[in-house]
């Protein structure tokens, strides 16, 4: 996983202040999603800046590591807002297949 190390100001892109509540952030990013969305004549660019900004600024930890020091964290992006890397998926199914076999032998 690389850590990503923005230049753009997430708070300006959202059109939030810096100590905008959780909620502010949410609401924010939900208005220009829909207006940038590229379904509806918005910029894919746009969208997708929009998600990664909202992406950092929604996770308290990532935020707090943004204010400090400008970078934000662990990238996962392009599977969709906060969405986690495809193999921990493959990671989870093979544990609960795991599990369920053993329990089926006792």
């Amino acid at each position: 996983m690389a850590v990503n190390t923005n230049t753009k100001n997430y708070y300006e892109i959202l059109e939030v202040n810096k100590n905008a509540t959780p909620e502010e952030i949410k609401r924010a990013y939900r208005k220009l999603a829909l207006q940038h969305h590229p379904d509806k004549g918005g910029s894919k660019e746009k969208f997708q800046e929009l998600g990664n900004a909202y992406e950092v600024l929604s996770d308290p930890n990532r935020r707090a590591q943004y204010n400090k020091d400008g970078s934000t964290g662990p990238f996962h992006s392009s599977l969709g807002i906060g969405a986690p890397p495809v193999f921990d998926y493959w990671a989870r199914d093979a544990a609960l297949k795991r599990d369920w076999k053993c329990s089926e032998k006792e």
